[in-house]
């Protein structure tokens, strides 16, 4: 096992230096912290000795990686907002840890660059233990073969580790999205299991091909690995509620035909998006903008739904609960747009980050969920029942200019005073090398984005600065080293004890493309040497007036023996095999355009046919040779001899009367026994 360990640097206390102020995001200047002509104010308590993690990304890179992924799309045959993908490995993040939240503490240690030995990984999906001792995260080594692997941090001792310590076992799959349970477990997402191979009928598989992230539990040292979800939808970004149950999203894809848009281009153009609206508004649905998102096939044209369901799950998945109603977010000027992250704020209220996945800032706006009951029309994700927790007229769309500034990630201070880390970054426009903030009129300026860390309280809307911005640098995660703290989840499931959907959703559907026949081969035989048998094939299509074509092949014989058949195409083959043993034939049945699946039978030959007894054909004499019927023990005459006279009434044994003689007279009845009456 690879151990690292980190070495502390002072853990004195000291003062901030920088002081919190309240923002007005109609104006927003804020003033740079940790330098010259900073005001002096001390922090709360957690300030001070309170470790913290973030996941620090370098934007420009992190946009080409996202539109790389989307300029590929046609090629791989999918639609442009099928991007999400758990597995992604973008290398060259940092996961940066400091020992407290003091601004100026200037000791950001690198914990991963040592331990792969380079700065090419990837890092994701930062979580804190219930006793806020420990960090668990998903790591992606550089190196060829490397997948994603669960790793643990200890804040106390500094101890680094992979929690699966075989390195065959933790690379035999990719494993990211972790959360500790209550009782020290760790809950993740894998593709361990492959989920569904289910494709309908008179289909053809559109979309991505990655196998599903799929929720899995193990113990704190990587064993016991045990599937706890099922399906084909990725289920992802998994956090512990209070109650003790894991709350994750699970992410699904569904394709449908859109005929209409049959004559658009098949290069998705990022620039021929609308206006889009501001805020959390609803944009309107449009022909065009759902043409732009249009995929190209033989058939016609297809376009995705991205769905979204939030779900609980006790942590041994002996039951799952709805928590809110799916959210479907069709080919629209909102079809990019996404839930990054949650968490459990200490209200009991889940949040999250919405963001559009094309918008070059790498930020959106974080939002509460409110009642899964409460009517939301009008706004994007209506059944999450979102409201802003800062600012409702954050815009995260590619093009727009927002005023507020754009947040990246968000964690609860679990401190008592409902206070939320997050990161987030003004929107400056840059002209001439010049920065200057940004305006409702500025959408087709390039806007620059630059991320520190900060601390909100809603109380008195006031703001505190954790950690500098850097120039091209988005923070995507970050995790506080304190204990869960807080309420219980404040609204009851909406639906209980639900099973999951064992279908593949990244298919079409088409009645107008080809059916696959169906091959059938018969039922296996069992025959004797010497002996031939009919194999009787056929077929089946859903399109009825196809006409179908047959093809058997040998597909195995026993040791030096062969057999030929006649007319291969032909449904109905006449064999006489040769040998004893197993002769294995496979039979394809095709209409004009594909052929079947083989289906297999099997002719099991025996022993030669014994010969017949001239006397009495019913009975077959024993072979003497081949004992495997045995003879009649003349000592022991349980099986007693055949009655030449009446073959049917076996005659009395004299020596065990169980079976009474036949009375001769009326052999019905069988005669009384004078002795014993």
């Amino acid at each position: 096992m690879k151990f690292f360990t980190k070495t502390n640097n002072s853990m004195t206390p000291t003062i901030a230096g920088c002081k919190m102020f309240a923002v007005s995001f109609s104006v927003i200047a804020l003033t740079a912290c940790g330098g010259a002509n900073t005001e002096t104010v001390e922090q709360n308590d957690i300030a001070i000795d309170t470790p913290v993690a973030v996941v620090q990304r370098a934007i420009v890179e992190s946009n080409e990686a996202t539109l790389e992924k989307v300029s590929s799309a046609g090629e791989e045959l999918r639609a442009p907002n099928d991007v999400s993908n758990p597995f992604q490995f973008k290398p060259g993040a940092r996961l940066l840890v400091r020992d407290s939240l003091d601004v100026d503490a200037n000791n950001d240690t690198d914990l991963l660059a040592d331990y792969f030995g380079s700065g090419s990984y990837d890092v994701k999906d930062l979580n804190t233990s219930p006793d806020g001792t420990r960090l668990v995260f998903a790591a992606h080594g550089p190196e060829v073969g490397d997948t994603w692997n669960i790793m643990e941090y200890s804040y106390e001792t500094g101890v680094l580790r992979r929690v699966i310590e075989n390195d065959a076992v933790a690379n035999a799959a990719h494993d990211v999205s972790p959360t500790y349970t209550l009782e020290g477990d760790i809950v993740f997402s894998s593709d361990r299991s492959a989920g569904s191979e289910l494709v309908p009928d008179n289909c053809v598989r559109i979309g991505s091909s990655d196998r599903p992230a799929l929720l899995h539990t193990m113990t704190e040292l990587g064993e016991d690995i045990r599937q706890l979800t099922f399906g084909n939808a990725n289920h992802v970004k998994a956090i512990t509620m209070k109650s003790g149950k894991i709350a994750f999203v699970s992410e699904s894809k569904s394709y449908e035909v859109a005929p209409q848009c049959d004559d658009a281009s098949i290069a998705f153009d990022t620039s021929s998006q609308l206006s889009a609206p501001v805020g959390l508004e609803k944009p309107e649905s449009s022909e065009a903008a759902a043409c732009n998102l249009a995929v190209q096939t033989d058939e016609g044209a297809v376009v995705l739904n991205n769905a979204y369901t939030i779900l609980q799950i006790t942590p041994d998945g002996e039951q799952l609960d709805q928590l809110y109603e799916t959210v479907t977010v069709p080919a629209s000027e909102a079809a990019f747009l996404y839930i990054d992250r949650i968490q459990q704020a200490e209200s009991g209220h889940i949040f999250g980050v919405f963001r559009d996945q094309l918008n070059e800032s790498l930020g959106g706006n974080i939002v509460e969920f409110q009642s899964p009951r409460a009517d939301m029309d009008g706004v994007v994700f209506a059944a999450l029942a979102p409201r802003a927790v800062i600012s409702d007229r954050v815009n995260f769309y590619p093009n727009q200019a927002s005023e507020p500034g754009w947040y990246s990630a968000a964690y609860p201070y679990n401190d008592g005073s409902g206070r939320i880390a997050f990161a987030w970054s003004n929107c400056l426009i840059e002209e001439d090398g010049i920065n200057s903030f940004c305006s409702a009129d500025d959408g087709d300026s390039k806007e620059v984005a630059q991320y520190g860390l900060w601390v909100h309280d809603k109380e008195d809307q006031s703001f505190l600065p954790l950690m500098d911005a850097r120039q091209d640098t988005v923070l995507s995660d970050v995790a506080l080293g304190q204990a869960h703290f807080g309420e219980a989840f404040p609204y009851e499931p909406i639906r209980t004890d639900i099973q999951f959907e064992d279908t593949d959703q990244s298919v079409l559907i088409c009645e107008n493309l080809n059916a696959i026949p169906v091959a059938n081969a018969g039922p296996d035989h069992v025959i004797l040497l010497g002996e031939s048998v009919s194999l009787e094939g056929s077929g089946s299509d859903a399109d009825l007036d196809d006409v179908l074509s047959f093809l058997w092949t040998v597909e195995n014989v026993p040791a030096d023996s062969s057999i030929t058949l006649e007319d291969a195409s032909s449904n109905l083959q006449t064999i006489t095999p040769s040998e004893i043993g197993d002769f294995v034939f496979s039979l394809t049945v095709s209409d004009d355009e594909t052929g079947s699946t083989p289906d297999l039978v099997t002719v099991r030959v025996i022993r030669e046919a014994p010969p017949v007894d001239p006397v009495d054909p019913v009975v077959t004499p024993v072979d003497p040779v081949d004992p495997v019927v045995p003879p009649v023990d003349p000592i022991d005459p349980v099986v007693p001899p055949v009655d030449p006279i009446d073959p049917v009434v076996p005659p009395v044994d004299p020596i065990d009367p169980v079976v009474p003689p036949v009375d001769p007279i009326d052999p019905v009845v069988p005669p009384v026994d004078p002795i014993d009456p």
